[in-house]
């Protein structure tokens, strides 16, 4: 962030083991203070060479020095399912591969390591706020020419402070281990954000280079047998997807009335088509599974965050927080207030016709390839708007057609896996219902998709018509660009571009009186905060590596203390408290292995007071040493409020490298795995 004139700085205002900081901003003096524990000088890049984002989502580290990286298995979970077939459903049954050559190439995968870190600040933000698109752009681009490198500038502190990331790009990810999904996800939605937990919540994948080779990371984790061990200090490495603390008072009122809301209402729709199409049948409870976890996932976390907007107290703390700062300089505050109003009155249109989700109702950064209308039409819309910026220079385009970005543009539109037509039928006929239920039968643009048609009819003629599952085609349309698109009678592509216009209308009316206001206004707020607390305030996640401190501590619920971690023994005692019953129901390689297992003490799933949020699963659990304890999958309910402000209750849970290593040595018998894992 660009240093202006300073005040006295205050002492920080952080609670605990509060914090998701930048690698090139590492507290070193408040861990120091807290925990006795001096880091060197090397240890955010080395930290950075052994931590893998998987543009997926989730995070991920190398624990070898040939490639293999650990994640977890709900991160992974869609990338195995594309591999995946009826006959070898893969997320069900588990895989091992013992062998290099038995490794499963995945379609459109990516994972990326971070080289470098670089402060533009100063060159974004001397540009007018309706240029820094263009200036952003160019950054990009130049340091991709440069370097080679993938290269995104991330904004920070709600467009307080800019840094340009490079990352090395890994496109040729294989599987290695996966186990089985009753393992992975013992206890299922019920036990979800829950602990005491019993969840092998892990996958092994392998990342080779262009050439084929497998890589060699400059930095590597080792994974060691050792329990956890109360308050010592460890460190989580991840990339946390977005959380809002530095959101004023005002926004989170909004978000408490009428965004959350929304979601919800979307999420219930949802879940209740998946639901019908998983009843069809086990093939198409396969299909559908992971979109039903995500989706359950996303409820029991949007309500979280809502019961703690409902509470008085805590919203007292947040309006409490807000006071100093807003004494200051009161008027960025309120072009907040103003502009959050102003989007309110887009949020349904822009989520409908522009982010095309059903669960939205908050402006995000646009992901061109993501429709929950159909798989179908996130594909058209990509050709369309890539036919018409590429007309443009690069920096003159929507930020996601960017040449710095084609790259991972063009792996994701070109990808081979799976699309179910079926499923897509469904997803599309009810996003049509529910636009004709929010705009009703007199809408020009409704009354031109649907046709004269049903919803149903409407869906099932564009779905069964369309040839975009075939990526030949689209790559023919994408490098024949506005020609190809004249002459295509893809009716998907049709309706594609019959959208075109009133997306783009909602998405520049968000952008100019909702997204660049409160970014102006947000980098006052920032420079306030930065004046008053220096460096001591981390910035909000954007799905950018970052590290987070704290250890494994007892968590009290209900009144009841429970342990720092669970035992495999209790997994068994868990399957038998339930009857066995789906989805407590142990998979066979379990059952095998149960006279070893029903009375093993090995350290399993453990808690810990890690500040994290949605994309750190996946993330390690290191010491100083680099010595991998375990990796974080889930956190609990009662710190659903932590998306807001961390407090006192906020706990991240993971699985333990002890449980890990003694589950593939005595259930899953991967003896070639273990013996990597060891060098």
């Amino acid at each position: 962030m660009a240093q202006k004139k300073r005040v006295a700085v205050k002492k920080s205002p952080l609670f605990g083991d509060e914090g998701m900081w930048l690698l090139n901003q590492i507290p070193r003096s408040r861990i120091r203070s807290r925990y006795g524990v001096l880091l060197d000088d090397h240890f955010g890049t080395r930290v950075m060479s052994a931590a893998v984002r998987l543009t997926n989502g989730g995070s991920a580290s190398f624990v070898s020095s040939e490639g293999l990286i650990m994640t977890n298995h709900h991160v992974a979970h869609k990338l195995i399912a594309s591999v995946s077939t009826a006959e070898r459903d893969l997320v069900a049954q588990g895989f091992y591969a013992p062998r290099r050559e038995d490794e499963l190439k995945i379609p459109h995968a990516e994972a990326n390591v971070l080289v470098s870190i670089e402060d533009v600040t100063e060159r974004v933000l001397k540009a007018k706020a309706s240029e820094r698109k263009k200036v952003i752009a160019a950054l990009e681009l130049e340091s991709k020419q440069k370097t080679g490198l993938r290269s995104d500038v991330v904004e920070l502190y709600q467009g307080g402070a800019y840094h340009l990331y490079c990352y090395e790009r890994y496109t040729d990810v294989r599987l290695v281990f996966a186990p089985e999904m009753a393992a992975a996800s013992f206890g299922g939605d019920f036990d979800n954000y829950e602990y005491p937990r019993f969840c092998l919540d892990v996958t092994f994948l392998r990342l080779y280079d262009a050439s084929g080779v497998p890589v060699k990371p400059r930095q590597r984790l080792t994974l060691v047998a050792d329990a956890p061990t109360e308050e010592s200090l460890l460190f989580v490495a991840g990339h946390p997807g977005r959380t809002d603390r530095l959101t004023t008072y005002a926004a989170l009122m909004s978000a408490r009335d009428h965004g959350l809301p929304y979601r919800l209402r979307s999420l219930a729709r949802m879940e209740i088509l998946y639901q019908q199409y998983a009843g069809r049948g086990s093939e198409y409870a396969r299909r559908v599974e992971r979109e039903m976890q995500t989706v359950m996932n996303l409820r029991k976390r949007y309500m979280g965050q809502r019961a703690a907007l409902q509470d008085p107290v805590f919203m007292r703390r947040i309006e409490q927080r807000e006071r100093a700062q807003k004494s200051l300089d009161p008027k960025p505050y309120a072009t907040i207030e103003r502009a959050v109003r102003t989007f309110e009155k887009h949020a349904v249109e822009y989520d409908l016709w522009e982010s095309m989700i059903g669960y939205g109702g908050h402006y995000d950064k646009p992901s061109p390839m993501s429709s929950n209308w159909t798989t179908y039409l996130g594909i058209a819309r990509t050709l369309v708007r890539m036919a018409a910026e590429d007309t443009k220079k690069s920096a003159d385009r929507l930020p996601e057609f960017a040449d710095a970005r084609r790259e991972s543009l063009l792996e994701a539109l070109y990808s081979p896996a799976p699309i179910y037509s079926d499923l897509e039928e469904w997803k599309l006929a009810d996003a049509l219902s529910l636009l004709l239920e929010t705009y009703g039968t007199e809408d020009a643009t409704v009354q031109a998709i649907l046709g004269g048609l049903s919803p149903m009819a409407r869906a099932r003629a564009l779905i069964q018509r369309t040839t975009l599952g075939d990526p030949e085609v689209r790559k023919r349309i994408a490098e024949g660009g506005a020609r190809a698109l004249k002459t295509t009678t893809d009716p998907m592509i049709k309706l594609a571009l019959l959208i075109d216009a009133r997306a783009r209308a909602v998405r520049t009316a968000v952008e100019t009186q909702y997204k660049t206001p409160c970014d102006a206004a947000y980098a006052r707020i920032a420079q306030l905060q930065f004046e008053t607390f220096g460096t001591e305030l981390y910035p909000d996640a954007t799905f950018t590596l970052r590290l987070a401190f704290g250890t494994n501590k007892r968590h009290v619920a209900d009144d009841t203390v429970m342990p720092p971690y669970t035992t495999i023994a209790g997994t068994y005692a868990h399957e038998v408290a339930h009857q066995a019953k789906r989805p407590w129901t142990l998979p066979l390689s379990w059952k095998r292995a149960a006279r070893w297992g029903s009375v093993s003490q090995v350290p399993y799933n453990f808690i810990t007071t890690h500040d994290s949020h949605g994309g750190n699963s996946g993330s390690p659990v290191f010491d100083k040493d680099f010595h991998c304890i375990g990796i974080l999958f889930d956190g609990i309910s009662s710190g659903q409020g932590s998306t807001f402000m961390y407090g006192e209750y906020e706990r991240a849970v993971c699985v333990s490298s002890a449980g890990i290593l003694a589950l593939l040595a005595h259930v899953y018998k991967a003896t070639g795995l273990l013996k990597e894992l060891a060098r």
